[in-house]
């Protein structure tokens, strides 16, 4: 990667939501992780082992609410880093928590 500090031009495709150039590897771990398990390719996922290390990438993985990975992201997060659970959040939890009454 010619600078540490951006993600390579070819996440453009899976980070389509996202100003790739305001795209911070470090800040940003977990929208990119779960990008590339959710829709990425083969070469987004060898990027990720490459840049953050395999236990960081468990570790984050691990964080991310189920409900945020599709069925066939958490399959193979399961058996690529050896996961056995991941944190359950429903959607509706961060609405609730974020609304007074």
């Amino acid at each position: 990667m010619e600078n540490s500090q951006q993600l390579p031009d070819f996440f453009r495709p899976i980070m389509w939501s996202y100003d790739l150039s305001r795209v911070s590897p470090e800040k940003n771990i977990t929208e990119i992780i779960t990008n590339t398990l959710n829709v990425g390719m083969w070469e987004h996922l060898k990027w990720v082992v490459d840049f953050y290390g395999k236990e960081r990438v468990q570790s984050t993985i691990i964080n991310i609410p189920e409900t945020a990975l599709r069925p066939g992201a958490i399959a193979l997060a399961k058996a690529l880093f050896n996961i056995e659970t991941l944190t359950y959040a429903s959607r509706s939890d961060k609405i609730r928590q974020s609304v007074t009454i």
